[in-house]
């Protein structure tokens, strides 16, 4: 049986970038698992592409939605803040030369020409996902759940980017059920997002019982990253965070008395 880190992480708002997307931003509906390998890394202390983040791709997480998906879009002004071989008047140019002396001939500040760029920006309204992190190779499994039950982040956990900041919230550390399917079992109520890959199909096809309050989608999300190449799969989810039934080749069922109800996951 494998041991199952469950936290709750929520915000105000959250914004996880489409790859597609540049100066008009919009966001994935739930946060990739590369972003989560960054949650991780940053609440332990890990460095960006360092070889302790880079390790974390072997690390199984399960994500389950907690609040239906809400998006709004905000109106932004990008703000030109890189100046380089453009003409400055002498008196500004004055003001900044502390910090031209600081970054050489790239540096900050307020200005320049075309220096106002107008977009949009989509956000997740409220954002609430319940995350299921196993011990299977991961060294640091013990020094997170400690984390998490204590509130020590190394560095200010958020949802995407730095603005949103968010509050987690430990569940449970629990040994899970680990469950097979075949083709002739019965449909599971699956409480987890799941990749295409882990579903079974009858006759090449994906069957899923889906009711008339089901908001069933598929997205293409990032999964892993090696090599300084992104791979990306398939994931089907609820909007609405509902159960979704359908057969998967494998799935961990989860009971403990501090979640509100027991939980059918898949971990990828």
């Amino acid at each position: 049986m494998s041991k199952i880190l469950v936290f709750e992480v929520s915000s105000q708002y959250g914004c996880f970038k489409k790859f597609y997307t540049n100066s008009s931003i919009l966001t994935y509906d739930f946060p990739p698992k590369t972003s989560l390998i960054g949650l991780i890394g940053s609440i332990l202390g890990f460095k960006r592409n360092s070889d302790k983040i880079k390790e974390l791709s072997g690390v199984k997480i399960g994500i389950s939605i907690l609040n239906p998906i809400n998006k709004i879009h905000q109106g932004i002004n990008w703000l030109n803040t890189k100046v380089k071989n453009i003409s400055i008047d002498p008196l500004t140019l004055n003001y900044l030369e502390p910090i031209r002396n600081l970054s050489g001939t790239h540096f900050y500040g307020f200005i320049g020409i075309n220096k106002n760029k107008p977009s949009n920006l989509q956000l997740l309204k409220e954002p609430r996902f319940l995350i299921f992190i196993s011990d299977e190779n991961f060294e640091a499994y013990d020094s997170l759940v400690n984390s998490i039950k204590h509130h020590y982040y190394h560095y200010s956990p958020y949802l995407g980017q730095s603005e949103f900041l968010c509050s987690i919230n430990y569940r449970d550390n629990i040994e899970a059920e680990y469950m097979e399917c075949n083709i002739n079992s019965k449909k599971i109520p699956i409480d987890s997002v799941i990749p295409q890959d882990c579903i079974l199909k009858n006759e090449d096809k994906i069957e899923i019982n889906i009711s008339e309050n089901s908001s069933i989608m598929v997205d293409q999300l990032p999964l892993e990253y090696d090599n300084n190449i992104t791979r990306f799969h398939r994931i089907v989810y609820d909007k609405s965070g509902s159960k979704i039934y359908v057969l998967v080749k494998k799935y961990y069922k989860i009971s403990s008395s501090s979640l509100d109800e027991d939980y059918n996951i898949v971990l990828f």
